[in-house]
């Protein structure tokens, strides 16, 4: 679906690919269809795109939304375009249409909450990498940006600690969205939109804390292997861990469980 465009670099899951692509200077695409439905989110450079009904017009990271079966024609400006795309099979938008019914389904520029989540998965993707949990969380929180807020509920419901216990206690097992929402026998838009309204940030990103504590402890108190306290973490590998640990605390796991040699204590999980 790249039209020309030049693939940096891509990944599926379950359905969803994610890629980066860069357009060449001021390239015109006549009219054309895409198959699946995608989010697009401009990354540099300018571009719009025409429509039946209108155009849009985009600025960097301005992130658009465009069902399965679009039909637009597009241009970018001389400089070219940097994208990152999300494409989504038909059951992830069937997600999204069996939670709440979405009357105009049509190609639009998403609300900020939107632009940010697609852009905290682009930096995850170019930083740490994404896991399947994280994936899949960000598409269903960004197809529930596309529905009205079906339940206005003031209070956390009581499943967000059952979540928080699941994953604290399961850290090292390679969870993805759909699984805890069939655990907990919720559905994973609303399991996605109401943790993040209550807990402030994702379940992957959640995941990710207890991963780090778990390592922390594990590195301060005790003579194991960095690559085994990895794994036993539930990273991916050791390299996994270096990086998510340096993103949130600034340190390697040897300059950290050396700042730790002198006084090790117990670090608690939430």
């Amino acid at each position: 679906m790249h039209f020309g465009a030049c693939l940096l670099w891509q990944a599926e899951h379950a359905g969803i690919t994610v890629s980066k692509i860069k357009s060449g200077s001021a390239r015109k695409c006549s009219q054309h269809t895409h198959r699946q439905a995608f989010f697009s989110l401009l990354v540099s450079g300018h571009y719009s795109e025409t429509y039946r009904n209108g155009v849009l017009n985009y600025r960097p990271f301005d992130l658009g939304f465009h069902p399965e079966g679009t039909e637009h024609s597009d241009r970018t400006d001389e400089a070219g375009s940097i994208f990152f795309l999300i494409e989504l099979e038909q059951p992830w938008v069937g997600r999204l249409l069996e939670y709440s019914a979405v009357d105009d389904l049509r190609p639009r520029l998403c609300n900020p909450q939107a632009s940010w989540l697609a852009a905290r998965l682009y930096s995850a993707r170019a930083g740490i990498g994404l896991s399947p949990l994280a994936l899949e969380g960000v598409v269903l929180e960004l197809l529930a940006t596309l529905a009205p807020c079906r339940r206005n509920e003031r209070n956390a419901p009581r499943w967000i600690g059952s979540v928080r216990d699941l994953l604290n206690a399961t850290y090292a097992c390679r969870h993805t969205l759909g699984s805890i929402a069939r655990i907990l026998d919720l559905h994973p838009v609303y399991l996605a939109r109401t943790f993040r309204k209550f807990q402030g940030e994702s379940p992957a990103e959640y995941l990710m804390g207890v991963r780090i504590r778990v390592a922390m402890n594990q590195l301060a108190n005790s003579e194991l292997p960095v690559s085994e306290i990895a794994l036993l973490s539930g990273f991916f590998d050791q390299s996994h861990l270096t990086r998510a640990l340096k993103q949130h605390t600034g340190m390697t796991p040897a300059a950290f469980r050396m700042s730790a040699a002198s006084e090790p204590q117990e670090i608690h999980l939430a």
